[in-house]
């Protein structure tokens, strides 16, 4: 199951091993998605699948209880959309550098 320190080192080894100041953006958007074009910025699933996480529901549903998800966790448009906007902006308050439109 996922959890945000999980997410937070999946990040860092992206970025090279630091997150503090990293452009995640950038090095999200260079990642190799194969046939598919990843859509990390508006999909969760994109997302876990671009930091090379789990992105089942079951892991979804565990990272959103971890960072205090209120609600059902069925996997949900809205069980995903706040999920998708909490992990963004942890990863900007953990010192990324994210798009002020991704997190606001």
């Amino acid at each position: 199951m996922a959890t945000f320190a999980e997410v937070l080192s999946s990040a860092a080894r992206l970025c090279g091993g630091q997150l503090q100041g990293a452009d995640i953006a950038a090095e999200l958007d260079r990642r190799p998605a194969g046939a598919v074009q990843l859509e990390w910025r508006y999909s969760i699933v994109d997302l876990m699948k671009a930091l090379e996480l789990d992105s089942g529901l079951a892991a979804r549903a565990a990272l959103a209880q971890d960072l205090g998800y209120p609600g059902p966790l069925n996997g949900s448009a809205e069980m995903n959309i706040w999920l998708h906007r909490r992990i963004l902006s942890k990863l900007a308050e953990s010192g990324a550098k994210m798009p002020k439109e991704l997190i606001t």
